[in-house]
């Protein structure tokens, strides 16, 4: 039921998206490189599937668990979705 409700989400997700850039930075805290990648962005999870077909990913190879992160998601005017994660200083604490 829940991959159902994943699924659907993501599907009207995708259907609505419109062209146009977005960022979020946060810490990788999980990583496999050949399915997916996790990062808490202010307490908040992005996981992101590596094997969706319709999703283009770049991510640089100095990026691993515990690396702090760009992630810069664009959407073309076609729809399609390229996401750019790349290693970011550390804000100051």
């Amino acid at each position: 039921m829940r991959i159902v409700i994943i699924l659907l989400l993501t599907l009207a997700l995708t259907l609505n998206a419109q062209p146009g850039e977005s960022t979020i930075n946060g810490t990788v805290t999980s990583y496999d490189a050949a399915k997916s990648i996790e990062i808490d962005s202010k307490g908040t999870s992005h996981k992101y599937d590596l094997n969706d077909g319709d999703i283009q990913y770049s991510i640089s190879p100095e990026v691993s668990t515990g690396s702090y992160v760009t992630v810069t998601v664009r959407i073309d005017e076609n729809k399609r979705k390229n996401i750019t994660i790349a290693p970011a200083p550390k804000p100051k604490t």
